[in-house]
């Protein structure tokens, strides 16, 4: 889904699977004022209502409980109240990609800009918010740059080692 970032802006946003982590998948949410968008594919979302108490339900997924909203909140709340760039700043799904402070410290998703996120999900959430499987090359838009996006985020932990 093309999502209107500014008068000029127009950035595609679809879920990616995870650079480094087999079977996890960096789901795009934008979140402004009551409403929680995830977007589960190249042109499909699923809206929530933050002020809708039947939106933090859990979502069942093969007998486990998934909370959307609470997965957003604490990936909200791991950001804390660190400065985050301004969404009409956001020109590509390359920002979704690259985790601040590495993988580890970003297990569950972090906050891209004031109104933007990417969320860690595994496969068979995905799968459930969906509706229907994931087809992994339908996503592989970013092939020839995660294998560069790779080699950058192992270049920086090794860095961040030293």
């Amino acid at each position: 889904m093309t999502v209107e970032n500014n008068v000029h802006n127009y950035i595609s946003v679809f879920p990616i699977s995870h650079l480094t982590k087999k079977d996890l998948w960096l789901v795009p949410v934008y979140k402004k004022e009551e409403k929680a968008i995830f977007f589960v594919d190249h042109n499909d979302t699923k809206e929530y209502i933050t002020t809708d108490p039947e939106s933090f339900n859990s979502e069942d997924v093969n007998g486990d409980p998934y909370f959307p909203l609470i997965h957003l909140m604490f990936a909200h709340l791991k950001s804390g109240s660190e400065e985050v760039m301004k969404d009409e700043l956001i020109s590509s799904g390359t920002f979704f990609l690259i985790p601040p402070r590495g993988d580890s410290a970003n297990e569950i998703g972090w906050r891209v800009s004031e109104s933007w996120y990417t969320l860690v999900i595994k496969t068979e959430i995905l799968n459930h918010l969906r509706g229907y499987p994931i087809e992994k090359s339908e996503f592989d838009a970013f092939s020839k740059s995660k294998k560069n996006l790779e080699i950058l985020l192992n270049n920086l932990k090794i860095k961040g080692e030293k």
